[in-house]
């Protein structure tokens, strides 16, 4: 099993800690007033107990986006971790796997003509070239300076 840690940007970073944050003020808020009223109103407790759970629910997801975005082969298949998302796509549809040298970026391209960047170190795409070929040997391997036009 090959995983490689999915690289955010600088911007959804600041996103991920802003919602983080906000997440974390918001349980905080909320369980103290659950706990003000749980003894006087029977529908503030409800709707507290709600915000709690949301909030809970919110903060945890942030956190395991956070920490466990990646990219993993398995069994003949490449899965996108997200925290709790997860998708899967079998290796035997991607059919190329590019690096642009000049944007620096990593691609895939797959049977039914789409295509996805891939979201990691710059440092880890030849391995991660060399994961995908050795799942799926028959992917073209390319690099492409993007001087189309010269």
């Amino acid at each position: 099993m090959n995983a490689f840690k999915y690289k955010y940007n600088k911007p959804v970073l600041i996103m991920l800690l802003a919602a983080t944050l906000v997440a974390a003020a918001g349980l905080c808020w909320n369980v103290y007033n659950l706990v003000c009223f749980i003894k006087d109103d029977t529908f503030k407790t409800v709707v507290y107990a709600l915000s709690v759970a949301v909030n809970a629910f919110l903060l945890a997801f942030v956190i395991s986006v956070t920490v466990y975005g990646r990219y993993v082969f398995k069994n003949g298949k490449l899965y996108l971790y997200f925290g709790f998302i997860k998708t899967k796509t079998d290796v035997k549809d991607i059919v190329q796997i590019t690096h642009f040298v000049k944007s620096d970026k990593l691609v895939i391209y797959f049977k039914d003509a789409k295509f996805s960047a891939i979201v990691i170190s710059p440092e880890l795409y030849g391995e991660f070239t060399r994961a995908l070929l050795s799942a799926n040997p028959a992917v073209i391997s390319d690099s492409s300076s993007e001087d189309q036009s010269e």
